[in-house]
């Protein structure tokens, strides 16, 4: 992922936060062919690995030890240069918190799957209940995989590479649009590598 400095985080703890608080992700997998292969699906993290499943008949359930990328979305929104306090030196863009995980998918026994199962049951649905054999019949349906995260790279673009006046301005855009971003946004000025 290409990272200007001002934006990147080497910071674990950032990383599993972005994580944690979004786990519907991308998963992209290359088959033998190097066709590369998209799947959006919940994913959990357990220590150093990524946990989910997929249905049996995605491409995807058939491969492992092969290279995975995982690419978590946090909050993002455009930013209008008319929001600078010289719109005319800048230029529309956008503002956005992603983590990138690399690592080897592998496929997961039957037992793993199902703990994986329960975790995101558990993660997700409080209430949601079933049967040994009605769980047995939608287990059949899937595979789990686990990703060792490998290579973590989290980016921040959060206006950090913009003077203070600017940022804080765009900032205050979205603490009535969007307060997450918003939250994000002051967090990286306040640690900003000034390029």
């Amino acid at each position: 992922m290409y990272t200007p400095p001002a934006a990147h985080r080497d910071d674990p703890t950032v990383a599993n936060e972005v994580i944690d608080a979004h786990p519907f992700a991308l998963l992209v997998t290359a088959d033998s062919t190097g066709a590369l292969a998209p799947t959006h699906l919940p994913i959990l993290r357990e220590e150093d690995c990524l946990l989910g499943h997929v249905a049996l008949g995605n491409p995807q359930a058939r491969l492992s030890a092969t290279s995975a990328l995982v690419v978590f979305q946090g909050p993002h929104g455009y930013v209008s240069p008319t929001w600078y306090g010289r719109p005319e030196a800048h230029v529309p863009t956008w503002n956005y918190v992603s983590v990138h995980v690399s690592g080897r998918l592998e496929a997961l026994t039957a037992e793993e799957t199902a703990a994986a199962v329960d975790r995101l049951v558990e993660r997700f649905e409080a209430v949601w209940t079933v049967g040994p054999s009605v769980r047995a019949q939608l287990a059949s349906g899937i595979v789990g995989f686990r990703v060792r995260m490998d290579r973590v790279e989290t980016r921040l673009k959060l206006s950090q590479n913009q003077e203070e006046a600017d940022a804080m301005r765009v900032a205050d855009h979205f603490r009535r649009s969007d307060p997450a971003l918003a939250t994000w946004m002051r967090r990286a000025l306040q640690t900003r590598k000034r390029p």
